[in-house]
Order: C-alpha cells, then structure tokens, then sequence
C-alpha cells in the first residue's frame, strides 16, 4: 500500500471562501463534510448518481497526478474580490486544499508514490470503441471508390512507357491478379472489433501493470456480469501479488464484494464506513434474486418465449441490422430463425448500443 489516508477541505473551509460552496466541486465537499479517512489496498466511493463518488476519485488522481487517456474538464473558474479580481481555476484549489498520507517503510520512512498511477474511466474505453468504429467506416467507404477506381484502370489497360508509370503497372498487375489485396493496398484492413465487454476487459488488462495506484471510476460500465467477475479477479492479484493500491469508484457488487474492500457510503450523512452487504445496492439485488429464488433452484419453469414478430418489427428490425453494419452472414441467421428474429428485437429494443458481436454472445453463435 502507498496511500495512507486523505484529508478532504469540508464544510467550514467552503463558507469561508466567497460564494465557491456554491459550485463544483467545492459543492460536493462541502456537502460530503467529509474530512479525513483511512485508505485501504483496496478502496471504495460508494453511492448512487451525484452522490460525489467520482469527485473524490478525481481529486485524489489529480493530488497524485496520476496519467490520463482522456481529457478531464476541470476549467471552472471564479472571482476573488471586486470585478477584475484574481482568478481561481476551482478544482485545482480544492486539490491543494487535499491532503495526503503516505505510508511508512520499513525503514521508517514515508514510501515513494509509484511510477505507475493511473486514472482509468469507461471514456477511455469508449473512445477506443469509437475510434475503432470510426476506423472501419471509413474503410467501408473507401472500399467503394478504390474498387471503381481498379475497374477503370483495368478497362483502360495495361501500358508501360518510363519509369514515371511504374506504380500504375504495378496497381494494373496487382488488381488484375487480386481485387482483394488491390483494395487493401489502397484502403488499409479493418480492425479487429470485439464486444464491448471484451475490448474493455483487455483494456483493463493492458493498463494495470505491478507496483501501481489505480483509480478505478466505475469499472463496470460496458463489462457483462462474467467480465466484471474477471477484472474482479484481476484487481484482487493485482493487489495481493504484484504491490497494487486500488481506489475505486463503484455500486457494482461484484466489486463492492472485493475481499478486505474498505467501503465509504457517500449516501448517508455523515460518510460512514460499511460493509458491502449492508449498502442498498446489494440489498436490492439480493431481494430481485430472492423473489426468483424458485425459478434459479428449477422449483419454477422460467418463461423463455418472446412473441413472434409482425411485419413492421419484421422490417425494423432488418432495417436496423443494417444500419448496425452486421454482416451478410449474421443478418441471414437471424431472418432464418423465428427464435432468434424474436430475440434480437426484444434485446435491441432494451439494449440499443449493443454490437453484431453481443448479439451472437446472447444467441450461442460464440463458445
């Protein structure tokens, strides 16, 4: 562990200052009352949306500069005295106003903070989504237009007379003998696209390196139950075997359920420290999965059916695969099979950002 604990400025520092109680962050704050806590290897902001769980992550990050993928808006400014006052950039004020405590060596003295310290949020992940969506559109759209391009030269024909047409002999050979490999040349591959899940379960994996501080905002975004149980695991490795601190913002109980986890409840007032099955998030998905209890123990058969499609969800729903950019060959299986026609509706109108390769997750089609 390298992170002791934290003093938070509260609620008195803030009325002291001129009106900056108002806004964000010093709101928060001033809110939470927060002071000082005791961190943990493993650390965790509880509580629901505007709760300040991700205040808190950031400002710590941002005391210990830990490294970013993305930008992080923290440009509020406010006045000091009369119009034409000096100016304050407000967060970085409620960071200097943060206090941390370093733990102590075995040589009794203070620990050096780690080389490796880093902020890791589901922006991140979605920008290598994007980006990577983004990517192969483009290649889609060019594909065409190089193709148009290839059909032409071959129809004009081969000629050679210098050097200076070396390159359209060889764009003339190379289309003759394989379109394919001609386009590539032109328009590059695309990228390998996995699942949502997948690319962010690899991200994990890429960034968390040995002797590190990771702060963690709410790592379950786009993880499926089974890869937030994997980085589970990963995080408790991390931790146990290779000198990794955690601080995580979270109301996942996969997470919250983290062995030696120290919770902080941001919704009760005062902040209090609490076991992970005491928050109400884990209570009421204990109570969902307890009213179930027969159907998960077979005493009750589950219904499985979804209602047969008319032919206006028939249309939508081609019409919507289409705009995903599925493959020829996904769109086929699904018009084929009654069931799966079924299916793909109900999950794209309850999960609209799901990919081709969810999709086949939730119908078998990958082991």
């Amino acid at each position: 562990m390298f992170l002791k604990s934290a003093y938070f400025p509260g609620f008195d520092y803030f009325t002291k200052q001129t009106c900056i109680h108002n806004y964000y962050p010093a709101k928060i704050l001033a809110r939470l009352d927060i002071r000082d806590i005791d961190l943990s290897d493993i650390t965790i902001f509880y509580g629901n949306n505007g709760s300040g769980k991700s205040t808190l992550l950031n400002l710590l990050a941002e005391k210990v500069k830990a490294s970013r993928q993305t930008r992080f808006f923290k440009d509020e400014e406010w006045v000091v005295g009369p119009k034409g006052g000096s100016i304050h950039k407000l967060f970085d004020e409620c960071v200097n106003e943060v206090d941390l405590t370093l733990e102590i060596g075995e040589n009794g003295k203070p620990i050096e903070l780690p080389f490796h310290r880093k902020m890791i949020t589901s922006e991140d992940i979605f920008k290598i989504l994007d980006s990577k969506k983004e990517f192969n559109q483009n290649i889609v759209l060019k594909t065409d237009e190089v193709n148009k391009q290839g059909k032409k030269l071959l129809k004009e024909g081969y000629y050679y007379r210098g050097m200076e047409d070396f390159e359209r002999l060889k764009d003339y050979n190379t289309m003759r003998s394989s379109p394919k490999r001609y386009i590539a040349s032109k328009v590059g591959t695309k990228k390998i696209q996995y699942s949502n899940g997948e690319t962010a379960l690899r991200y994990y994996m890429d960034m968390i390196e040995n002797d590190g501080i990771y702060f963690l905002d709410e790592p379950e975004n786009c993880l499926s139950p089974l890869y937030q149980l994997e980085l589970r695991d990963l995080i408790l490795s991390s931790q146990r075997y290779c000198n990794c601190q955690f601080i995580i913002a979270t109301h996942s109980p996969f997470f919250l359920s983290l062995d030696g986890a120290r919770i902080y409840n941001l919704d009760k007032e005062p902040v209090v420290s609490e076991k992970w099955y005491q928050l109400e998030n884990s209570i009421v998905w204990y109570n969902f999965f307890k009213e179930y209890q027969d159907v998960f123990e077979g005493k009750e058969e589950p219904d499985h059916t979804f209602p047969v499609l008319t032919d206006k969800e028939f249309d939508q729903l081609m019409e919507t695969l289409k705009e995903m950019q599925c493959t020829t060959e996904f769109i086929g299986i699904v018009r084929g099979n009654e069931e799966y026609l079924s299916k793909v509706f109900y999950l794209l109108s309850k999960y609209p950002d799901l990919e081709e390769m969810d999709l086949r997750a939730e119908l078998g089609l990958i082991r």
